[in-house]
Order: structure tokens, then C-alpha cells, then sequence
């Protein structure tokens, strides 16, 4: 998952780590923590986390609109500046509450909603409905 980069022998007899993460900010912030936990057990550690400032683009293949063909939430290169602005059709019917679709695979992940228009929770999770037809994607206005 993390690629070390470069490994330093510091005069401390610290050691320093320069680590290339995951492009989803909140796994590079978790990976980096538990390194540097892990690390400072042994010996004196300090990580330097590479690659932050860069944003890297989605891999995802795209629509002739530029719209992603498939997107979920729980992809690493999930941006959701990107979702928010993405309208999800299936056979021509606004969806809400969209996890993820594949316009290939005619497939829409939605939360279920109960009658009082609420997101239905059983066993302490959100109940997920998988919807198949017709998927069309457009960028909200």
C-alpha cells in the first residue's frame, strides 16, 4: 500500500523514512500515523510524507460528457468534489442517495429509504439497494 522511497540513517541514530502514500487523503493520513507509531517503538523516527501537495487525476474511464463511466464512494480515487456534482438517471428516473454506478453494468447502488423518506438502518447499518437498467450520468448545473 505505502512505498518507501527513501530511507535515511539520520546522525541521531534516528532514522528518517520518506513515504509515498495512497492518493486518498484520509488512508494516506491514517497509514502515516500508524508508521510513524510502529516506527518510534523501535528507535527514534520522524516520516516524511512525499507527494501531498500533488493531486493526482481520477483513473477512472469517462462518458463523452466527461462524466466518470462508473464512480463509488468507497473507490480510493473517490474525489467528492466530483460526486456531489454528478446526477445519476436509471432509465431515465432521478436517483438519490447514490453509492456507486456502473453505466457498463446497468447498475445503481442507492441507500433504501423508508416511508418517511429517511435512510432505512437495520443491524446498525444503512440498508444498500443494487438497482439494474438503464444508468445515465449528467453534471449538475
Amino acid at each position: 500500500m505505502a512505498t518507501i522511497v527513501q530511507k535515511i540513517h539520520a546522525k541521531s541514530l534516528g532514522i528518517t523514512l520518506k513515504v509515498q502514500l495512497p492518493p486518498a487523503f484520509y488512508l494516506r493520513t491514517r497509514i502515516a500515523t500508524a508508521i510513524m507509531s510502529v516506527a518510534s517503538l523501535i528507535c527514534p523516527i520522524s516520516v516524511e510524507v512525499v507527494g501531498l501537495e500533488k493531486r493526482r487525476e481520477p483513473s477512472f474511464p469517462r462518458l463523452p460528457n466527461g462524466a466518470p463511466r462508473r464512480y463509488g464512494v468507497g473507490a480510493l480515487d473517490y474525489d467528492h468534489e466530483i460526486g456531489r456534482k454528478l446526477q445519476i438517471y436509471l432509465d431515465g428516473v432521478e436517483q438519490s442517495e447514490v453509492i456507486a454506478y456502473d453505466v457498463d453494468a446497468g447498475i445503481v447502488s442507492v441507500f433504501r429509504k423508508g416511508a418517511d423518506h429517511r435512510i432505512v438502518i437495520e443491524d446498525r447499518e444503512a440498508v444498500r439497494d443494487t438497482l439494474t437498467g438503464y444508468v445515465t450520468v449528467e453534471w449538475r448545473d
